[in-house]
């Protein structure tokens, strides 16, 4: 059987290899995130290929004088839009039928920015501290896919301007690649968010394989020998390797970082005239997995998204490779059954105006949906009376209303300078100070409530978003957060605090435990030559699947009853949480820190707290681990006697 379909003038093999090896990277990525660490930079591969292909058949066209603006526009709708419809549709019934109003809203506006190839703006938009894990959005992926096409809109005519100035064509596209390249730069240590999302900040690297294209179209550099050919395409594969596996979350991405891959594969497509390329990237397996590359990009992370909401299992190796295979079944069915036909098809103007039809009515049903967030009286009737209040998008009002918010919770913007001096009062005979990040400010509200009761003490907060309470450290997702520990530290001289509680979200991941916690144990060394009397380490907090109102609801969809005040229904990886607090336990006893478990106050037998009482509307979360204001209440005094003993 025969996958390929040559309905373009130009078709490499070796091509289509490489597209395996990103859609690969992308797909490994998303699905075993700790071993494939860098495996975003599919995408950026994926960027270079483009721009080579689409500009190779652009200036073909317009060497004999055919090319056609709308022509061209036509073919990118019959490229994009059969596959593309088909999992939205798809993704919109199954959201229907399983998601919560308030996700199956977040879902259907998506389809819209989706379709209107803006996702990266309204993903830009969005992005904030208590945003939505990435798993809860199914069409995240959709984000590059509007870059791509943002680009196109505008390529097509600047190219043929460039390809009129015989001369001058290299150096003018050489100045569009470079000024998108600096904008790239400047703003990611400023903004990754907007470096990661803006379309200038990623065109250069389009623009490097449209460079591509002209440079082998007027063959302005040839080489000669195949031995130099396959050393620097050799040399470019490595560089996608090692990006790879060596970047991570935590990397300042795009940045000088996207360079590693973006020349990695133009080195690889460039330097093609090699065994390297005719043989290994032109395997039929590679080229294969090429040729259903964006149906299986497409797929696969709205099958991981749905999963994830659905089972609140996916840590379950199982569900990965059953995801791993189904992405890849769907992906071939959709390029051989609805790709195929329609790109072969003749009269593409008029196949093109049906799909647009078609993604019109689609978007005017998603529209309404978001208009109506998400049908909620749909689902209401499903559940019991008690838990109807959940389906709310606004149930349990901003989960950070009582922390203090940028005087004595500082965000990832705000430099020390803001924390104010209502950040601590003293009182009683017993002073406690509060350090640490975003899950420190939460537990704050839990030592508020038992002071307002039966206890009187003086509470100072000093707490700054993604921020542990560790010192000399740079943390990649705060740049204020070295300084703005150094001045809590040096603050500790003044307010002479008798007890200091140190609490943060302490999982950074596997291959950054270790690294952090020698971090933890000088700031330990530095915390006991300041004769603080006592010192307690809070350990990790629980984490949850999906938000704790959506995973109570989900739970009653799956089992058809309201979950016991104890689950493990959605819980993420309870016996990784457990293993990374006897670390933290570990390294504080070496030190004399006192510790106190998280995990032992909520999680007894490895279940989980998701209410405290009777009432499911008591969580002891609003989302997926930082404490309600009844969580951190409940923490705080069954573990009262350890702090306060014999008062």
């Amino acid at each position: 059987m025969k996958f390929s379909v040559k309905t373009e003038k130009f078709y490499r093999k070796d091509i289509d290899g490489l597209r395996a090896v990103a859609i690969l990277l992308v797909v490994f990525y998303h699905l075993f995130p700790d071993t494939i660490r860098g495996g975003f930079v599919g995408v950026d591969i994926f960027f270079v290929i483009s721009g080579y292909i689409i500009t190779t058949n652009i200036l073909s066209d317009l060497e004999i004088g055919k090319f056609s603006y709308s022509v061209f526009l036509f073919k990118r709708i019959r490229r994009l839009y059969p596959a593309l419809l088909l999992v939205l549709g798809l993704g919109y019934t199954f959201g229907l039928i399983f998601l919560m109003p308030k996700e199956f809203a977040g879902l259907a506006k998506h389809i819209v920015s989706s379709l209107a190839f803006v996702q990266n703006f309204i993903l830009w938009r969005e992005v904030g501290y208590f945003d939505d894990l990435p798993q809860l959005k199914p069409l995240l992926h959709l984000w590059s896919l509007s870059i791509e096409e943002q680009f196109y809109i505008i390529w097509p005519l600047l190219l043929i301007f460039i390809h009129r100035q015989k001369k001058a064509r290299i150096p003018i596209l050489t100045v569009f690649l470079f000024l998108s390249f600096m904008m790239n730069i400047a703003s990611v240590g400023v903004n990754q968010d907007f470096a990661f999302y803006w379309p200038f900040t990623r065109f250069w690297e389009i623009l490097s394989g449209c460079l591509l294209a002209i440079l082998h179209k007027e063959e302005k550099i040839v080489w000669d020998g195949k031995a130099l050919s396959i050393v620097m395409s050799g040399i470019g594969f490595l560089m996608i390797l090692f990006a790879g596996f060596s970047f991570s979350r935590f990397t300042q991405f795009p940045g000088f970082a996207a360079v590693l891959p973006v020349f990695g594969a133009s080195l690889v497509i460039f330097f093609h005239e090699n065994g390297f390329n005719r043989q290994i990237l032109s395997f039929k397996v590679f080229t294969f997995l090429g040729l259903i590359s964006y149906p299986l990009y497409l797929w696969h992370w709205i099958l991981i998204s749905f999963d994830y909401y659905y089972f609140g299992q996916f840590n379950l190796l199982s569900n990965k490779f059953i995801l791993l295979i189904l992405s890849i079944l769907l992906g071939f069915i959709t390029f051989r059954f609805v790709e195929t036909p329609i790109r072969k098809s003749k009269n593409f103007p008029f196949v093109s105006k049906r799909l647009l039809g078609i993604s019109f009515l689609l978007v005017i049903l998603a529209f309404i949906t978001f208009k109506l967030k998400g049908f909620p009286l749909l689902k209401e009737r499903e559940l019991p009376s008690e838990a109807r209040s959940l389906l709310d998008p606004e149930f349990g009002g901003n989960l950070a209303a009582n922390w203090r918010e940028h005087s004595c919770f500082l965000y990832k913007e705000d430099r020390f300078e803001r924390f104010e001096r209502s950040c601590g009062n003293e009182g009683g005979n017993v002073n406690v100070m509060l350090w640490g990040d975003s899950h420190a400010a939460a537990l704050y509200t839990g030592f508020k409530a038992i002071q307002s009761k039966n206890r009187t003490f003086g509470l100072w907060q000093y707490t700054t978003s993604l921020c542990p309470p560790i010192l000399d450290f740079d943390y990649e997702m705060n740049q204020n957060c070295r300084i703005n520990n150094a001045f809590v530290f040096n603050r500790l001289s003044n307010h002479k605090p008798d007890i200091l509680i140190l609490q943060a979200s302490w999982d950074w991941g596997r291959y950054e435990v270790k690294r952090n916690i020698k971090y933890l144990e000088k700031t330990f060394v530095k915390l006991n030559s300041k004769k603080i009397p006592r010192v307690i380490l809070f350990g990790q907090s629980p984490t949850w699947m999906r938000k704790l109102p959506t995973n109570i609801v989900t739970y009653h969809k799956v089992f058809g009853r309201l979950p016991s005040s104890y689950t493990s229904f959605g819980l993420f990886q309870i016996e990784e949480t457990r293993l990374l607090e006897e670390e933290l336990k570990k390294t504080a006893i070496k030190y004399n820190i006192e510790f106190i478990s998280m995990i032992d106050i909520l999680c007894p037998n490895n279940e989980c707290l998701l209410y405290v009482g009777d009432s499911v509307q008591n969580v002891t979360s609003l989302d997926q681990g930082h404490l309600s204001d009844l969580g951190a209440s409940y923490v705080v005094q069954a573990a009262e006697k350890k702090i306060f003993p014999g008062n």
